[in-house]
């Protein structure tokens, strides 16, 4: 996620530089999160590439979810989540109504709420106006958000 913030004052280098440090020390890391690492070039710029997990990406979110709901709400969310996020894209990334859902949301979220280290993490709730889906979105280091949808019980 980190990777995909975009240009602002994370630029510097400051939090790359803190998880190169953690690979640096716990070498390990790279072949648990990276495990196809290679050299690559982009745009002529020397670089490496590496696939992702997707599936366990969103997985991993969806427990990110419930965790921050049961925190919200005191009420364990038992839906099954569906995570949308467009670096990582899925079959369904240009279909209607799933990327009308999408859109719609992002137009109507607003500004997320102001929580604590919010530059680094924010998360907000909406439901859809029609009440069958309550969504989330979440934003890493101010990169593009993820959207966590589950059916209203």
């Amino acid at each position: 996620m980190l990777l995909s913030a975009p240009k602002s004052k994370f630029d510097t280098g400051e939090h790359l530089n803190s998880v190169m440090r953690s690979f640096q020390y716990r070498p390990h890391l790279v072949g648990q999160f990276m495990p196809n690492l290679q050299d690559a070039t982009f745009m002529g710029e020397a670089t490496s590439s590496f696939s992702v997990d997707r599936d366990r990406f969103f997985r991993i979110i969806g427990m990110v979810v419930k965790a921050l709901y049961f925190k919200d709400n005191g009420i364990k969310l038992s839906s099954e989540v569906r995570v949308a996020w467009a670096p990582l894209g899925d079959a369904n990334s240009g279909r209607m109504p799933y990327l009308e859902k999408l859109e719609y949301t992002e137009r109507h979220f607003g500004d997320t709420p102001d929580r604590k280290n919010g530059e680094i993490f924010q998360y907000d709730w909406k439901t859809s106006p029609d009440k069958t889906l309550n969504i989330c979105r979440l934003k890493f280091y101010q990169g593009l958000p993820i959207y966590a949808i589950w059916q209203q019980l």
